[in-house]
């Protein structure tokens, strides 16, 4: 016999051989239970979840890897003033109201609890590279659809970003600042939460917009878990601030006044609740300043915007028992915030049906002087120019149908591009004008 050639491969089968790509994941039970403004709802499903879109696992490939979580940046706070407002913060808590009707009346019937993950967020299990799109099921005025612009991470470090719950742009409109709640406790002042600050122009450079590469800010978070970063990646993750953990009450309603360039967001609201509005410094991504204050008429909303001029507007949703019982009225108000105090106006006028159910956020279109209402599953639009005197024929109307949570909508300032903030997954999408 002749010489036994040693085999130019040795196939070892100690541990684990695993390909670092999308396809790799990890089967587990979900439960989690979401409290919205009006109800609590509950989801207890079993989901795929892409291993790489995971900042902690108990599966036995994290046991043969060890513990690699790289936390986001953690950095210091300031120390937060809080001035007590001692003055009713409502001028006319007696205005007699008169309701403009919409065209179509209710735009959807509500679907509280069916809201669920999109098709292809289920079926790339997170990590999706092709822009998704959600159109109107119905439409007045005005007509538009909206395409995903930028999908958003799951996980950074050991920060759970699946609840985005508001965002608003800088100034300049270079910095998307999207803030956060964990998901984990009811919806009340003292929710904890976090701000993300993204660098918009930079990864709208990097490809984050484009076919093929949309997936870049997860699979960079995924890459980092795992210790297999590129200097790709470092790039992509160095466009992402994450802020420290700290009281952000519901969220939902981040905005920035481009008078002063202030960042604001209503920590507490509701006539059964304390009002408590505060500041976010957008350099250390935590409050540096309160302002506590009552209201005879109905409360603080739970929704926050400004105009060019500084005024901040709120719509009370009139299906939400905590916030008032108007029997499905939208009340609308105006007014100021600074640091010193808050005095808000409810416009004589309001408008006779909510969008659909939960009332998500209020945005300003600046470009075109327009506000927009957002519920779950419907927007309604208006001039500002017609505010107290609007005509039915002056309110646009746009349902949707896709079962998603609409978060918010967000214009760049000095433009008419608007984004929309959403859920399941999270994402911004373009306002795409149809």
């Amino acid at each position: 016999m002749g010489r036994i050639k040693w085999p130019l491969i040795i196939l070892l089968s100690i541990g684990f051989v695993f390909i670092l790509n999308s396809n790799i994941l990890v089967e587990y039970s979900v439960q989690a239970s979401v409290t919205t403004k009006s109800s609590t709802r509950s989801h207890n499903t079993k989901q795929s979840i892409p291993l790489l879109g995971m900042y902690k696992a108990t599966s036995n490939f994290y046991g043969q890897m060890g513990e690699m979580l790289i936390p986001g940046p953690v950095k210091q706070s300031d120390l937060v003033t809080n001035e007590i407002q001692q003055q009713d913060a409502i001028r006319n808590p007696n205005t007699n109201h008169t309701y403009a009707s919409l065209y179509n009346g209710e735009i959807i019937s509500s679907r509280e609890g069916k809201i669920s993950d999109t098709s292809s967020y289920t079926m790339t299990k997170g990590i999706q590279t092709q822009a998704d799109t959600l159109h109107p099921s119905s439409s007045y005025g005005e007509s538009y659809y909206f395409r995903t612009k930028l999908y958003l991470p799951l996980y950074l470090g050991n920060r759970n970003l699946t609840d985005p719950q508001s965002a608003t742009f800088s100034e300049d409109n270079h910095f998307l600042y999207v803030m956060y709640v964990d998901g984990t406790q009811p919806t009340s002042a003292s929710q904890t939460g976090w701000v993300v600050r993204y660098d918009w122009k930079k990864l709208m450079a990097l490809g984050a917009s484009k076919s093929g590469g949309m997936a870049l800010l997860r699979t960079a978070a995924a890459h980092q878990l795992l210790n297999r970063i590129t200097e790709f990646d470092r790039k992509v993750l160095n466009t992402v601030e994450v802020g420290p953990e700290f009281n952000t009450g519901h969220a939902q309603s981040l905005a920035l006044n481009p008078k002063t360039n202030e960042l604001w967001y209503i920590q507490s609201y509701g006539h059964t609740a304390q009002n408590i509005v505060a500041r976010l410094n957008a350099k250390t991504l935590t409050a540096d300043a309160k302002v506590t204050f009552s209201m005879t008429r109905f409360g603080m909303g739970s929704v926050l915007t400004f105009d060019r001029q500084g005024e901040a507007y709120y719509w009370i949703d009139g299906k939400n028992l905590q916030a008032t019982s108007t029997g499905g009225n939208v009340t609308l108000y105006h007014g100021k915030i600074t640091t010193n105090s808050v005095y808000f106006t409810a416009f004589e006028q309001g408008i006779a049906t909510n969008p659909t159910f939960s009332a998500q956020s209020m945005s300003f279109n600046e470009a075109s002087k327009r506000f927009y209402l957002v519920a779950d599953e419907g927007v309604i639009s208006f001039p500002q120019l017609a505010l107290g005197k609007l005509k039915t024929t002056q309110i646009g109307e746009v349902g949707f149908s896709g079962q998603r949570e609409l978060e918010g909508l967000v214009f760049m300032h000095n433009s008419n591009t608007g984004f929309l903030l959403t859920n399941r997954g999270p994402e911004m999408m373009e306002l795409i004008p149809d």
